[in-house]
């Protein structure tokens, strides 16, 4: 009989090598515009810098697991309901058009 840790061990293992591998691409892949950035301002960047920079822009091509945390968790609890940013009233508008396909559906399934 397989244990929980026997389960859990190699889900762990996966979901951590997809968050390293996702923040080694937010950094090759934002790496070019923060250069190109720092080009503009007659800056010079270290590795360590430019890497900071890169999982720090505001508008990144590729998201940082950490800002899209915080995008999430912003668009989710601290938006009003009603605002169309929200993700609570997208996923309402999504739910509501979907309930509603699926009654006509049903209904024009049974006629």
């Amino acid at each position: 009989m397989d244990t929980f840790r026997d389960k859990l061990i190699p889900v762990t293992s996966i979901l951590a090598g997809v968050v390293v591998l996702w923040y080694v691409f937010a950094v090759i892949l934002n790496a070019p515009f923060q250069r190109d950035l720092d080009r503009r301002a007659g800056e010079t960047s270290t590795f360590s810098e430019l890497i900071g920079k890169t999982l720090s822009q505001p508008k990144p091509t590729l998201p940082a697991p950490h800002q899209v945390a915080v995008n999430f968790f912003e668009n989710t609890f601290l938006r009003p309901i009603t605002s169309n940013r929200s993700l609570v009233y997208n996923a309402w508008v999504t739910l509501s058009s979907t309930l509603l396909g699926f009654a006509f559906g049903t209904a024009l399934g049974i006629i």
